[in-house]
């Protein structure tokens, strides 16, 4: 199945906004199909070797695809 069967959005209390409203949101704004996160992350290139070595968590300069913050002022709009 392409599409992810359920999504969980845990804020661990700190939102003040509807979980179901954020799932929408996170569904509108994310592919998560398996090409989705594939294509997002650009899987099938050679980009992923400077995380082969001392990690990634806190390298600016590495400059990967899950660190973008490309999505933030649409899913702003839509809260």
């Amino acid at each position: 199945m392409a599409e992810p069967v359920s999504i969980r959005v845990d804020t661990f209390g700190t939102s003040s906004h509807d979980a179901a409203k954020l799932e929408k949101i996170v569904r509108k704004h994310f592919d998560l199909t398996p090409r989705g996160i594939d294509e997002t992350h650009d899987l099938r290139q050679p980009i992923y070797r400077v995380t082969s070595y001392h990690g990634h968590f806190g390298r600016e300069n590495v400059g990967l695809p899950w660190e973008r913050t490309d999505k933030a002022e649409a899913i702003r709009r839509d809260l």
